[in-house]
């Protein structure tokens, strides 16, 4: 995510790790014919999150959270961002994963804080499965990215638009994408209060 021209990004969600992406070349190569660089980078956050912690007493009980998408500075709100989990049935006759979509709310100053969160998945990877196609019972739903809309279902590209939904573009078992049109406010109902110590 860009925050004040500097490149960010997420390695972790709880606890939430951010690092910037520094101008301060470490590695110069010529590979393949391509003048390669890699740029220093500096750890700028860690808000220590327990993983089962919010205010309301909800858990995260689906899975360990893995990766999601870029995140977009909202007004008054904070960044917002999308991530997925991974669950694992150890059911007899459903042996297999699941992915789960939820999403978070972090503040819009250093140190990046933790501010919100969904207490259960927005999106399940069940809304799409066919067993048929999948006699595995593996079902994969993960975010890719998002943009926003005003009221009149037309992109946000500024800073100071509160949207009234999201569109969240989806990957399902690295075979399909699908384009996921959530309402924004119904969507900051959902989420509850990051209580972190």
């Amino acid at each position: 995510f860009i925050f004040k021209n500097n490149l960010y990004f997420i390695t972790k969600v709880l606890s939430l790790y951010v690092y910037k992406l520094t101008t301060e070349p470490v590695y110069t190569a010529d590979f393949l014919s391509h003048n390669v660089q890699a740029k220093k980078v500096e750890f700028v956050s860690n808000h220590i999150c327990d993983l089962y912690f919010h205010s309301s007493g909800a858990r995260w009980d689906y899975g360990d959270i893995r990766g999601g998408t870029p995140a977009i500075y909202i007004p008054t709100i904070g960044f917002l961002s999308f991530f997925h989990s991974k669950y694992t049935s150890l059911k007899q006759q459903h042996c297999g994963y699941y992915y789960f979509i939820g999403a978070y709310i972090f503040s819009a100053k250093i140190p990046f804080q933790l501010l919100k969160m969904s207490p259960q998945p927005i999106i399940t990877s069940d809304i799409i499965y066919n067993p048929k196609d999948n006699p595995n019972h593996e079902s994969r739903i993960y975010p890719m990215s998002f943009y926003l809309e005003d009221d009149n279902n037309k992109i946000i590209n500024d800073d100071k638009t509160i949207p009234t939904t999201v569109i969240l573009s989806a990957g399902y078992n690295v075979t399909n994408g699908y384009s996921i049109r959530i309402d924004f406010t119904t969507l900051l109902k959902s989420m509850v209060n990051v209580n972190c110590f």
